[in-house]
């Protein structure tokens, strides 16, 4: 008998527990936020003379819009939220500059952004 009124508290735990989560389950999808790729930061420099991507995600469906050195250019987010958007090639420029994301009410903005040279370089610690 102790066994079953165990069983039973345990089973009503469960069922909280799976209200709880039912509940709380549409607040999580409903919270996705606008993100950028991890690339995209403070500081950072976009190649000069080609076409940048820029991607990252927001909720499925929202109208995305990249603001950047007088363009803008936008993209919705597909039903998984990816959104990719394409900056028309520029010129360097040593100027720092903001780019600006938006998505509906949403917004995140990049300082201290340049256009020029990007290079990726490694090698040896041991290289002469």
């Amino acid at each position: 008998m102790i066994y079953d009124r165990q069983k039973s508290d345990m089973l009503k735990d469960v069922k909280k527990s799976l209200f709880m989560g039912a509940a709380l389950f549409p607040t999580f999808l409903a919270s996705a936020a606008l993100e950028l790729g991890s690339p995209f930061a403070d500081g950072m420099v976009l190649q000069r003379e080609r076409e940048v991507p820029v991607w990252g995600t927001a909720d499925a469906g929202a109208e995305v819009s990249v603001s950047f050195a007088g363009r803008k250019v936008a993209s919705v987010a597909g039903a998984d939220g990816r959104w990719k958007v394409f900056l028309p090639a520029m010129k360097a420029c040593g100027e720092s500059r903001v780019m600006t994301v938006s998505a509906g009410a949403e917004s995140k903005r990049i300082s201290d952004v340049l256009v020029g040279e990007v290079w990726y370089v490694s090698g040896q610690s041991n290289a002469e």
